[in-house]
């Protein structure tokens, strides 16, 4: 794993919401609730932001990606309603 890898991979084990910092593919996927290759295929289309990191691989930022996507994180008083 490279550096960003793991303090991907720290973050997420934590249970932590990651709101800003690079994230993997996968990262990205699990906090969406949506599967990798759905990120995948809306990173290669422009609907979402990403760093190129050069062989394939990119990172997103999650407040970049949920604006993109125009998604509003929910409150704890929303998920209680």
């Amino acid at each position: 794993l490279t550096p960003i890898d793991t303090i991907g991979a720290a973050w997420y084990y934590q249970g932590m919401k990651r709101t800003d910092g690079p994230l993997t593919p996968i990262e990205l996927a699990n906090e969406l609730r949506v599967g990798r290759k759905t990120v995948d295929k809306w990173a290669k289309t422009g609907k979402i932001p990403y760093v190129d990191l050069g062989n394939g691989r990119r990172r997103f930022r999650l407040l970049e990606v949920e604006a993109a996507l125009k998604i509003t994180p929910q409150t704890n008083d929303q998920n209680q309603q």
